[in-house]
């Protein structure tokens, strides 16, 4: 099911941010993080995308993904608010609690953001 769900969250989400070949993974890793807070939306998906890609997820790969997808989503990337809205939509024990109701607020965001599988899911 993780799997799964991985493999959807990376699919909601396109590209990367560049960084130099010369940086280590922890630079790159504080880089990005500098980059999201200041606003850059394309580096949250960057950030969120690494804590989903490693399996097995830990409890804080899944924390932190929220956190940075909650980010994007916020500076208007409406494919962030649909992969955050699947996590609280299908919960992830006591990683992502299961909210149905925050999950439906988040995929009507990202339908407003225009991202059309957003809009699909609330149609239904």
């Amino acid at each position: 099911m993780r799997a799964i769900v991985s493999g959807l969250l990376a699919a909601c989400v396109t590209g990367a941010t560049a960084l130099p070949a010369t940086l280590s993974a922890q630079e790159e890793v504080e880089q990005l993080e500098s980059e999201c807070a200041a606003g850059k939306a394309q580096a949250c998906v960057e950030l969120g995308d690494r804590h989903t890609s490693d399996v097995p997820l830990t409890e804080e790969d899944w924390r932190r993904a929220a956190s940075f997808y909650e980010q994007g989503c916020n500076l208007g990337r409406g494919n962030l608010c649909f992969s955050l809205a699947l996590m609280y939509d299908l919960g992830f024990n006591r990683w992502v609690t299961k909210d149905t109701v925050r999950a439906n607020e988040l995929f009507k965001q990202g339908c407003l953001l225009d991202y059309e599988r957003a809009c699909e899911l609330i149609r239904r």
